[in-house]
């Protein structure tokens, strides 16, 4: 149950007073004053000593409320990071759902990198390497992009095709019992190991193994 403290109403000057606190659920409090409520996380309470009857500028109260909410979004994020890794971007874009302000998303990203909670170049290797054996480097980087990494983070990380790999989905997909391949044929393995991400010249390299295996087994 929500504890409720009163206090009563003073006007003074520009200054206002804190009337009531209550203590909600999820590490929350809500600092009430005549005119306006903040719900705010309870670690404030401490951090600027916040009690009923104190006195504060419209300064300090903007300050108040932007360590409210810097200390809302950063146990948000880490939460949010606890659940599944994620990159810089989808953590901002996290962020941004809840209407934090920028400047906040910004603090709480950096505090972020800093304590090594989000590190994109380490998520984006481990994501090539998670990866490599389902997909070609190109849809491996179209991903990792669409999950906001940016391309100087890319460019750190040594990315390349596995042809034994593609080679593979040719046998599975295709079989190994054609008796001689078309140029039609050729053209939809191509694009099938295209749509897979795979590079022009892994895709060449993999379809002419692919025909000279046929063509030992004839």
């Amino acid at each position: 149950m929500a504890q409720f403290f009163f206090f009563s109403i003073i006007d003074w000057g520009e200054c206002m007073i804190i009337l009531r606190m209550e203590n909600l659920k999820k590490h929350r409090i809500k600092v009430i004053f005549d005119e306006a409520s903040y719900v705010l996380n309870d670690k404030l309470q401490i951090d600027l000593y916040l009690y009923v009857g104190k006195e504060m500028t419209e300064e300090e109260v903007a300050e108040m409320v932007h360590k409210g909410q810097y200390f809302n979004a950063f146990d948000l994020a880490v939460n949010y990071i606890a659940y599944q890794r994620r990159t810089c971007d989808e953590t901002k874009k996290r962020l941004l759902k809840d209407e934090y302000d920028i400047s906040v998303i910004e603090q709480v990203i950096d505090l972020l990198i800093k304590e090594k909670y989000l590190d994109d170049a380490e998520y984006a290797n481990d994501y090539y390497e998670s990866y490599r054996k389902k997909n070609g480097v190109f849809k491996i980087v179209a991903n990792l992009k669409n999950k906001g990494i940016e391309e100087n983070v890319l460019d750190q990380i040594s990315m390349e095709d596995d042809s034994e790999v593609a080679f593979n989905f040719l046998i599975k997909k295709y079989g190994d019992d054609f008796n001689e391949l078309s140029y039609e044929q050729k053209g939809k393995m191509s694009q099938y190991l295209s749509q897979r991400g795979f590079q022009f010249d892994t895709i060449k390299q993999v379809v002419n193994r692919y025909e000279q295996t046929i063509s030992e087994k004839l």
